[in-house]
């Protein structure tokens, strides 16, 4: 082509056709900008390409540390729901002697805490690349930006549950001289029954795990994964979890009538609706899924429904603290 309007011009510079010579050279520098342009969009064509193709990558490793706190955040969830109860039983002075030597496990109350260190790798090298973040993604990365701010706000809450109880091991090694002979043993057993260090220690540690509400880490985490998993096409999680995910809310949201309520203080109707992925209870508790028909606001402080042959939601029973309270469905 090029060829071509070299003819040409020659032609008509040969001939002395100085306009019809002009829009050749037109033409010419037409094809040349047509042509600069045309480059300039593939690459940046590609460039959009392989950041989406790194973006994605990323994306891939946060949803694989996501698995790895979730893992954290089920086991923590185990750990403090089996000391929960135990630890209110030392405040309230039920626990007896033989309590303790029939249940060895009684000893490490208030003694220890569940791993819980969230990795950040994947969102670590999203925020360094940021640069190259597609602006398709720039909602997903506001949702993952709050996530993790609020993570590590729980975290935050463990350090100081690990650092307190961490003094407390110090403090004990250097005041009581039963610590080398292990759990379990009669010093031990009677430094918990007796010594009011021990109870006051009990309730400071309480006091912070109010703060650390796994329930809420389990639910947010969950949803993150889910939202990641839509843009990224890969979803890892266990069933148990996808069951958790699928479940329809709104097949629990109605009214309710408590059937035996003196000792948690309800009375008359209560309402319960879905509110951004769980469950609000009369606007004064949030309660989380945990299994299909089970949900949980606190350590002490579940929902279970129940149904009828057909399938139907007609009750449930609320556990507080250790204590079973029955609700029907009235709407």
């Amino acid at each position: 082509m090029f060829y071509f309007f070299k003819m040409k011009r020659w032609l008509s510079i040969k001939d002395h056709k100085v306009f019809k010579y002009s829009k050749y050279v037109i033409g010419e520098v037409f094809i040349v900008i047509v042509g600069i342009i045309v480059a300039l969009q593939l690459n940046n064509w590609n460039e959009n390409r392989k950041n989406e193709i790194l973006t994605l990558n990323l994306f891939k490793e946060i949803q694989t540390d996501l698995i790895v706190t979730l893992g954290q955040v089920q086991r923590a969830e185990d750990y403090y729901n089996n000391y929960y109860l135990w630890m209110k039983s030392v405040l309230a002075d039920t626990l007896t002697h033989d309590d303790y030597k029939r249940n060895r496990d009684l000893s490490y109350t208030a003694m220890g805490v569940s791993l819980f260190r969230p990795p950040r790798v994947g969102i670590s090298k999203l925020n360094n690349s940021l640069v190259f973040l597609p602006e398709k993604f720039n909602d997903l990365y506001n949702e993952l930006t709050l996530y993790y701010s609020g993570l590590e706000s729980l975290s935050t809450s463990h350090v100081v549950l690990y650092e307190k109880m961490t003094k407390n091991h110090d403090y004990m090694v250097q005041e009581y001289d039963w610590y080398s002979q292990g759990v379990g043993s009669e010093a031990m057993i009677d430094f918990q029954l007796n010594d009011p260090y021990y109870k006051n220690f009990v309730f400071l540690y309480l006091n912070v795990l109010d703060d650390f509400n796994l329930y809420s880490a389990k639910n947010e985490t969950l949803r993150t994964y889910s939202s990641l998993a839509e843009i990224t096409g890969v979803n890892e999680l266990a069933e148990n979890y996808r069951l958790i995910l699928d479940t329809d809310l709104k097949q629990y949201a109605g009214t309710y009538q408590w059937k035996d309520s003196i000792k948690i203080n309800e009375w008359g109707e209560r309402t319960i609706r879905v509110d951004r992925g769980r469950l609000n209870y009369n606007d004064q508790a949030v309660f989380f899924i945990q299994n299909k028909d089970s949900f949980a606001h606190y350590y002490y402080d579940t929902l279970f429904f129940k149904r009828d042959s057909a399938g139907q939601i007609t009750g449930a029973t609320r556990s507080y603290e250790g204590e079973f309270f029955e609700l029907e469905k009235v709407d």
